[in-house]
């Protein structure tokens, strides 16, 4: 059972109103690599979330927990993180996304501050959280088994020491099933949220006040124009 959160804020407007398209891409890619039965579910808006946690019973906990991390709900998604531990405390939490540090050091001082994030993938996550994801399953979910082998993985062991996999890798974006035509983002089609669609990923340019800046970025990776129209259609 797992649950993906790109959590938004929705008090006087929703503040990022866009269909969850990345934890889909998360979602529709970790079962196409998996071969055990998976169990997925989405979540963007908050009291969606707390209404499905809530009607949880404790033999039907969520295993494990992903969220999406950006600077605009980094602070709603650590405080569901705290909930989400409070009452299922074997569940894996996993972050992702580019509202974490650049540098080593500083990496290690935010999962140390968080933790009750268990693992953070950093960059793309498809590949990462699947092989995550599969280890988990292994280890029956023993996260002290995981180690510094998984690419894009940072985490903190039971030791206290700070484990990091300098292997990032990039995605060949064909081996990403569409979540569109999987079926995976209809329940956020609302009439609120606006759908978004990528084309590619990657950026040639090195402007520093981007995410996307960085060297592992340079190189520009396309989805196909047939996979851009079936989902257009």
């Amino acid at each position: 059972r797992i649950i993906l959160c790109d959590l938004t804020y929705v008090q006087q407007t929703i503040a990022s109103d866009v269909i969850p398209a990345a934890i889909g891409n998360i979602a529709s890619f970790t079962k196409n690599e998996l071969t055990e039965s998976l169990d997925f579910n989405l979540f963007k808006y908050p009291d969606t979330l707390t209404r499905h946690l809530e009607s949880l019973q404790p033999n039907s906990s969520p295993h494990i927990v992903g969220f999406s991390n950006y600077c605009w709900n980094s602070k709603l998604s650590l405080a569901f993180s705290k909930v989400i531990k409070k009452f299922f405390p074997k569940t894996i939490i996993v972050f992702g996304g580019p509202n974490l540090p650049i540098y080593v050091e500083e990496q290690e001082n935010f999962l140390a501050k968080n933790p009750v994030i268990d693992f953070y993938i950093a960059k793309e996550g498809e590949i990462g959280f699947s092989i995550l994801t599969r280890a988990l399953i292994q280890s029956d979910f023993d996260k002290s088994s995981i180690t510094n082998d998984i690419p894009n993985l940072l985490f903190i062991d039971n030791e206290g020491q700070f484990q990091k996999n300098e292997i990032q890798i990039r995605m060949q974006l064909e081996s990403v099933p569409s979540p569109y035509t999987e079926g995976f983002l209809d329940p956020f089609f609302d009439g609120k949220l606006l759908p978004i669609i990528q084309s590619n990923r990657g950026c040639p340019f090195k402007c520093t006040f981007c995410t996307e800046g960085m060297k592992y970025w340079v190189k520009i990776y396309k989805y196909s124009q047939d996979k851009i129209n079936d989902e257009l259609k």
